[in-house]
Parts: C-alpha cells; sequence; structure tokens
C-alpha cells in the first residue's frame, strides 16, 4: 500500500517535470520578458542576445525530444558528429 502511494508520487512529479521541461509556451514567454527588459533599459543589449541564446537552445532541445532525437548536454545531436556547430550562411 505505502509503495503504490510512493509510486504514483513519483510518477507524478516525473509528469509534471516532462511537461515543464517540454511547455514550448514558458520559453516564448520568458523571451517576451527578455525582450521588455532590453527595451526598458533594465537589461544590456550583451545580456539579452545571452538569455535569447540560452532560451533557443530550450527551443531546440524540446523539438529535438518530440522527434526522438537524442541530445548531448552540450546541445549538439550525437548521432550526428559536428552538428550544432558553427553554420556557415
Amino acid at each position: 500500500m505505502i509503495w503504490s502511494g510512493l509510486m504514483f508520487i513519483a510518477r507524478t512529479i516525473l509528469d509534471r517535470a516532462e511537461e515543464e521541461l517540454n511547455d514550448v509556451d514558458a520559453v516564448y514567454r520568458e523571451m517576451g520578458e527578455s525582450h521588455a527588459l532590453l527595451e526598458s533599459g533594465a537589461i544590456s543589449a550583451e545580456e539579452f542576445e545571452r538569455r535569447e541564446q540560452c532560451l533557443i537552445q530550450r527551443l531546440e532541445a524540446i523539438e529535438a525530444r518530440r522527434h526522438g532525437g537524442s541530445q548531448g548536454e552540450d546541445g549538439e545531436d550525437e548521432d550526428e558528429p559536428g552538428a550544432g556547430g558553427d553554420h556557415e550562411d
């Protein structure tokens, strides 16, 4: 009885964590907040760029998880060497 209760709690926590981890809307809200802070002068352009890059990486990680891709801690696709590196336009 106690074990099943603990398993229920663990599954609930895991489900909630996965929802938050994959919440695209939250990332877009943070982007909007960062933009508002930049416009108000509360953060520098450099800080805005840093935040924006982190948020873009989060969006890319969400997309990769949705499509079953595996990414390493550095955000590079582990299945494709050099993916996620410098791109030439």
